[in-house]
């Protein structure tokens, strides 16, 4: 499930220049902030958990 978050101009800007800084999207890169203090093992879940809400995301064309 996903959720829409609203943040100013000026922070998805920094926020995105630091993602690409890096090499990762925007999502990938909020997802690794987000997560950094967690367990090793949490942290590994909440990536299983994100990559197969991806894989069962419906196909654009």
């Amino acid at each position: 499930m996903s959720e829409v978050i609203v943040l100013p101009k000026a922070i998805v800007d920094r926020v995105r220049k630091e993602a690409e800084r890096r090499g990762l999207s925007l999502g990938d890169y909020i997802i690794d902030l987000l997560s950094q203090g967690l367990d090793p093992k949490d942290r590994a879940r909440e990536y299983v958990i994100v990559a197969e809400e991806l894989l069962n995301r419906p196909k654009r064309s």
